[in-house]
């Protein structure tokens, strides 16, 4: 997953949270990268940023998931910001991301806290368990009412109760 992908995700997980909108002047006072000038800067806001994209698990000269580091400023004038970072913590280790640090700050009127999240993301992460098996197998669509998707070996459709009994029958094999 590219970088502008985790990016999105943050603002909608944001975005969406009531919670946190509720604490903050509004969806409109969640920014990228940067707020606007202080005049029309609507407080409390948060600004969310990618600080660092370091390549971290390597195979066959392929980049297979790289480590994200994301800044988040919750920009206050009163400096009432605890209850803010505890909503976007909550949304941010939902998201899988790791608080490494936390910076009180304040410039001109404003009462800041910055704090920093990293995370392992996937180069190419499947967006469902549905494109993790199409990736490996050859799928078709079942016919059942189920809605489910099954998986093909060359061809045929197997059931969930063949795959136990193929992985069964692998661990019996490399018990002999």
């Amino acid at each position: 997953m590219e970088t502008e992908k985790v990016e999105e995700k943050i603002y909608s997980a944001l975005k969406s949270d009531s919670e946190l909108i509720s604490k903050i002047a509004g969806i409109e006072s969640i920014y990228h990268l940067q707020a606007p000038a202080h005049e029309l800067t609507k407080y409390p806001c948060i600004v969310y940023s990618p600080i660092s994209d370091v390549p971290f698990f390597h195979a066959d000269n392929h980049i297979l998931a790289h480590k994200l580091s994301i800044r988040i400023h919750i920009i206050t004038l009163d400096g009432e910001y605890a209850e803010i970072a505890e909503d976007i913590h909550r949304i941010m280790t939902g998201l899988k991301a790791k608080r490494y640090q936390s910076i009180p700050y304040a410039e001109n009127k404003e009462k800041i806290l910055i704090v920093d999240y990293r995370m392992l993301v996937n180069k190419e992460e499947p967006e469902s368990i549905e494109d993790t098996i199409a990736a490996d197998t050859d799928t078709k669509e079942c016919d059942c009412k189920h809605h489910c998707s099954d998986v093909t070996i060359n061809g045929s459709i197997i059931s969930d109760e063949e795959i136990d009994e193929i992985i069964k029958n692998l661990g019996d094999e490399t018990k002999k």
